[in-house]
């Protein structure tokens, strides 16, 4: 069986690939394979027992061309039936060309694969398979008919139809990618492009990915621009509320595709508000007029404008002059805007493209990697198409950069976790519990989550663990002041152990400060040394201390309280039995005198018995309050 095969270039990828010798690329390969296979007008006649010959040739290129993992920047299919997406590098043929050769197969001296795509078949060959790669269809982001879009750099759409100005929060679907580990991320994106699904949600990172060229970025070069401001400090993605007025409203239609009101309305701002000529040039841009476009950004004055504004608009002028082809000065641009912010990395990220594109630097990881460790370039150079020629390497770095944020990430998680073992018996049930918490969604998210997430997962545990070591150094702090004020405390007790006037009952007081003083002497040690290393022993002793100088201060007062009640016992016998002795020479004397001495007096003298007991009574309650009250 016969079948005509056409031969589609696909031109972007010549370009890209074979940058100046084009034409010499197409002819050649027209010529090699007009050797092998013969021609019927503009179609290739392939044959079964000719597959080898077509094999041979396509190895003999791809050696010639050094393509490595490159796919050949061409598509051989039937003429009678083109497949929907023609894949750079394959070769498609009919089911019928198919049941002839694949019996043939098993005499060839390379492996053949078949594989049925939309009525179709795929053929792989040694030559045409192409490397396993996470994100497996970055060569279709090649492939497309007419100009790339302005702001995804792809050709399947118009700029004016790009699914990424419905975005209307600056940075939301490419962030929303960023949150994706790359397996998870290189599968998401394949797969509705493999099926030629061009308008699915999954795709709106991928076509949002240079968001800051976006009409949607003017939200934060209205509203969010102060002076002085940086990329760094802007926050993404986050919603940004406008202040009304004709500004407004013609962003507003900018957004809605009314572009002749949005004209209107940023004609009527003064003529010196640089946010006028932004959005004229978003105008521009959109109508597919790029010299409007860069008129108006031409006619802005960057001097005094804040850093982040000016790397926009020379990125802005950059990626006009890239699209109208114009390598060397858009290189130049980017590197201004590098210049004017230098915490805007997409500058950088888009000189190396323009490099790549301008063929002044080959496709290598060299210069990238000086950018890799921010997530936005990250993220950018796994979606890149120019980094094709490199994919497998460039996956490669990126898996091992993510694995080393992994490490790096439950390297920090394991010091909260230290930290938290150390506080932990000085934290209450609640607070151990939420800590535990937080911690065990830590780890979970290290190991799931992306290069990004990790940097964000990272730092919390970082923040966890300073929070922590925060704690102890209070705790230690506080334990400092309290071994001061324990001193005191064990001073005071020592010195009244020592005036103590009965040392016998003393002897328990004077265990406990015995104890107390070695206690105190070997925290104090311990503190001096390593207290955060040693803190869980540390607060333990404390705790005893603590126990042990109130169990002293209460053997104290149960000591005073004795030496109180012996005092006031002597008090109140001195008082008592002076008192009686002075009632007992009062009642037994005293009558003895007067009846001698006056005995007409002694009848109304009140001496009997029961005068003597009330006023020994008395006697007695006098000697109890004066007791009670010498303390």
């Amino acid at each position: 069986m016969k079948e005509k095969l056409r031969l589609l270039f696909h031109d972007r990828l010549v370009s890209f690939l074979f940058a100046g010798r084009e034409p010499d690329f197409r002819s050649l390969v027209i010529r090699s394979l007009s050797g092998v296979l013969p021609r019927e007008g503009e179609a290739f006649i392939l044959e079964a027992e000719r597959f080898p010959e077509l094999e041979k040739a396509l190895s003999s290129l791809r050696r010639l061309f050094q393509l490595k993992e490159n796919p050949f920047p061409f598509t051989l299919f039937p003429e009678n039936k083109a497949p929907p997406w023609r894949r750079p590098g394959r070769i498609y043929i009919s089911p019928a060309l198919r049941r002839e050769l694949e019996p043939k197969t098993s005499a060839f001296e390379f492996m053949v694969q078949f594989q049925e795509k939309d009525g179709l078949v795929e053929v792989k060959t040694p030559s045409t398979a192409s490397p396993e790669t996470l994100f497996a269809a970055r060569d279709l982001l090649w492939v497309g008919k007419g100009e790339p879009c302005f702001y995804c750099d792809l050709s399947w759409h118009r700029t004016s139809a790009c699914p990424a100005l419905k975005e209307r929060v600056p940075g939301e679907a490419f962030f929303s990618y960023l949150r994706l580990r790359l397996p998870d991320l290189g599968a998401r994106i394949s797969e509705p492009i493999e099926a030629q699904k061009l308008d699915s949600p999954e795709l709106s990172g991928l076509y949002a990915r240079y968001f800051y060229l976006l009409p949607s970025f003017l939200w934060v070069l209205f509203y969010r621009t102060t002076e002085g401001i940086h990329f760094a400090q802007i926050p993404l993605p986050r919603e940004v509320v406008g202040q009304g007025g004709n500004l407004q409203i013609g962003l507003e239609c900018l957004l809605q595709g009314d572009l002749p009101e949005a004209e209107q309305r940023f004609l009527t701002l003064e003529e010196e508000d640089y946010r006028a000529l932004l959005g004229l040039a978003q105008v521009g841009i959109l109508e597919a007029d790029p010299e409007k476009a860069q008129y108006y950004l031409d006619q802005l004055s960057l001097e005094g404008l804040p850093p982040l504004v000016q790397a926009v608009v020379l990125t802005w002028k950059g990626r006009l002059q890239e699209w109208r082809r114009d390598y060397t000065s858009a290189e130049k641009n980017y590197a201004l805007g590098r210049r004017a912010d230098h915490s805007f990395h997409p500058a950088a990220f888009h000189r190396l493209r323009a490099n790549i594109l301008l063929g002044a630097e080959a496709p290598n990881l060299e210069a990238l990697r000086a950018y890799l460790g921010y997530p936005l370039i990250y993220g950018l150079s796994f979606l890149e198409p120019v980094f094709l020629p490199v994919a497998s390497e460039l996956e490669k770095e990126l898996l091992e950069m993510e694995e080393s944020k992994q490490a790096e990430a439950l390297s920090t998680l394991r010091e909260a976790e230290d930290e938290l073992h150390r506080v932990k018996g000085i934290l209450s049930e609640e607070e151990r519990a939420a800590l535990e918490d937080r911690l065990r969604r830590l780890r979970e998210e290290i190991y799931a989550g992306s290069f990004y997430r990790l940097e964000q997962v990272a730092l919390q545990a970082s923040e966890l663990a300073l929070e922590l070591k925060g704690y102890t150094y209070r705790k230690i702090r506080e334990l400092q002041n309290s071994l001061s004020e324990y001193y005191a405390r064990y001073t005071r007790l020592r010195r009244y152990w020592h005036s103590y006037p009965y040392p016998g009952e003393a002897r328990n007081l004077g265990y406990k400060l015995k104890e107390i003083g070695e206690r105190l002497t070997r925290v104090e040690h311990r503190l001096g040394k390593d207290p955060v290393k040693d803190f869980p022993r540390i607060f333990k002793e404390f705790e005893r201390l603590s126990r042990l100088l109130d169990e002293a201060e209460e053997e104290e007062k149960r000591l005073e309280a004795r030496r109180i009640f012996r005092r006031q016992l002597e008090i109140f016998l001195k008082i008592f039995v002076l008192g009686e002795t002075l009632l007992f020479i009062l009642f037994f004397t005293l009558p003895s005198i007067v009846s001698s001495l006056f005995p007409q007096v002694l009848p109304a003298l009140p001496l009997n018995l029961s005068t003597f007991i009330w006023c020994s009574l008395g006697v007695l309650l006098l000697s109890v309050l004066l007791a009670l009250t010498r303390r």
